[in-house]
């Protein structure tokens, strides 16, 4: 597993935030490209992927152009999902996208304004608010590619079945991000712990979410050769993405090229991050 080399600038940034309990997987390409994932991305993706020995994936090519939930707030779209590897696992995982606020929510066949497809021709456009469920099925891990992200404002939060939360920062305050740049974040949850859902906010405020390429795994589709994740051995406790509250901006993706980050859960599930 490899680390980046701005985890110890980021360790120091972080040092007087609360503990979580996942292990992130980040990347980026700071170049503006189409090009297919390649570099310190595609490695960041590989290594995340290569804690399953499957995973399903949705790439959105099964959907047509333009394909978007009502738009009246809590509607829905279905992912429709494939398995890559093994072992399948009943039943099949159920991934839904609800809106969570106005504005366009679609999926698109051709590039936009920075955004592309990181597999296939489709991709999915987003200047609203959305929140991806797994009900009834909570996953073990989840990750994407991000295309033209570039602005301050969006976060991610990820659930877990345990009542817990935390929230990561996506966009640079600097600008020194290029157009069309592209990015890789997965997040894989610790043992006896599981994702529910992931949401996306901030959208109407930067330049919108383009995802492609989303993946997901369930507990038993974990690679035993990996051993315990959350456990001090696998490797030292640096740090996290920083909590919303603790610093506004880009601090854990603007001192990385790409890494993986340890953090044990310490603290009860409901303690405010």
């Amino acid at each position: 597993m490899f680390r980046s080399w701005g985890i110890a600038a980021a360790a120091a940034l972080c040092a007087a935030g609360p503990a979580w309990g996942d292990t992130v997987y980040f990347g980026v390409r700071n170049e503006s490209s189409s090009a297919a994932p390649s570099g310190a991305v595609l490695a960041a993706r590989n290594d995340f992927l290569s804690n399953f020995t499957g995973y399903y994936t949705v790439d959105f090519e099964a959907m047509a152009d333009h394909a978007s939930p009502g738009s009246h707030l809590g509607s829905k779209l279905s992912l429709p999902s494939a398995l890559v590897g093994g072992p399948a696992v009943d039943p099949t995982p159920t991934a839904t996208l609800v809106r969570d606020s106005s504005g366009t929510l679609e999926v698109l066949d051709s590039p936009d304004n920075g955004g592309y497809a990181t597999s296939g021709s489709n991709f999915f456009w987003s200047r609203a608010d959305f929140t991806i469920d797994f009900a009834p099925d909570p996953q073990r891990a989840f990750g994407f590619y991000a295309t033209d992200v570039d602005d301050l404002g969006g976060e991610i939060t990820v659930y877990w079945d345990t009542g817990g939360s935390a929230t990561y920062l996506l966009g640079d305050p600097n600008s020194n991000y290029s157009s069309a740049n592209l990015l890789f974040f997965g997040v894989v949850a610790d043992a006896n712990t599981s994702i529910t859902k992931v949401s996306f906010t901030g959208a109407s405020r930067i330049d919108g979410f383009r995802l492609d390429d989303v993946l997901f795994a369930y507990d038993q589709q974990f690679n035993p050769g990996r051993g315990p994740i959350d456990d001090s051995t696998s490797g030292p406790i640096v740090t996290a993405p920083l909590p919303t509250a603790a610093l506004g901006g880009f601090a854990m993706f603007g001192v990385m090229a790409a890494g993986t980050w340890w953090r044990r859960r310490d603290r009860p599930a409901d303690t405010d991050l």
